[in-house]
């Protein structure tokens, strides 16, 4: 999944082509609440998923360790921490 995850605070850091070409509000997310997608998805896997399933994430990079945790939390396992070509923390994986 590749949920929004920018920040409202980090609009002024996107590149033009993305800010001008991509809708809002599938980009971004309010300040207050950063994982509100990933949280209604991870709530959504805990009925709809198998277990043994897999989930990905396109991640912002500040906030994959609090993803992390989360995911803990609600009993997923295997949880990665997957870094980009630029070596930032871009793609969580788990399995339920």
């Amino acid at each position: 999944s590749n949920p929004p995850y920018v920040l409202e605070s980090e609009k002024e850091l996107m590149h033009y082509n993305v800010v001008h070409y991509e809708p809002a509000s599938a980009l971004y997310v309010p300040n207050q609440s950063p994982l509100v997608f990933y949280e209604r998805i991870m709530k959504l896997c805990q009925t709809h998923l198998k277990k043994g399933g897999r989930l990905y994430f396109e991640i912002n990079e500040n906030f994959g360790d609090t993803l992390a945790d989360s995911l803990s939390k609600m009993n997923f396992i295997n949880i990665k921490i997957i870094k980009d070509f630029r070596d930032r923390n871009r793609f969580v994986f788990c399995e339920k």
